[in-house]
């Protein structure tokens, strides 16, 4: 399972819920200068992490960036499990219970800046199984 959203100027992807038997191969990896990126800016990340830790405004953080298809920056910050001191992995699941509104939001609105999909556009226009849908209509 992967929820895989992104978007870039002229480029979109929004992945929801890919299933597949075999994992994901890994991206390889670059220098960030190598790719474009500023290595000395992405120390910002590091200290704005820091500093929102030791607030305790969040537990912890996961950031990855790509650029060109090469990972550039990938880096665990804090406590996954603060309670049981279970430090952050790149590696950590989350639970991202309600995400999926705000992914395919993100998605929709990229679509829209590029003319393909209407903003006012009718879900079931697209999905035509939703024209038949009743929500909260007791039975």
């Amino acid at each position: 399972m992967a929820i895989i959203t992104g978007c870039v100027k002229e480029k979109t992807v929004a992945v929801f819920g890919l299933s597949d038997a075999s994992p994901a191969q890994p991206l390889p990896t670059a220098a960030p200068d190598s790719v474009g990126l500023s290595a000395e800016r992405l120390k910002n990340i590091d200290a704005f992490f820091a500093n929102e830790i030791e607030r305790k405004r969040v537990p912890g953080a996961v950031v990855a960036i790509a650029r060109n298809g090469k990972l550039a920056y990938f880096k665990a910050f804090g406590q996954a499990d603060p309670v049981k001191g279970v430090p952050m992995a790149t590696d950590t699941i989350f639970q991202l219970a309600s995400m999926t509104k705000i992914q395919a939001a993100v998605g929709a609105l990229a679509l829209t800046e590029q003319g393909k999909l209407p903003l006012q556009g009718k879900l079931v226009d697209y999905f035509p199984a939703f024209g038949t849908m009743q929500v909260g209509v007791p039975t």
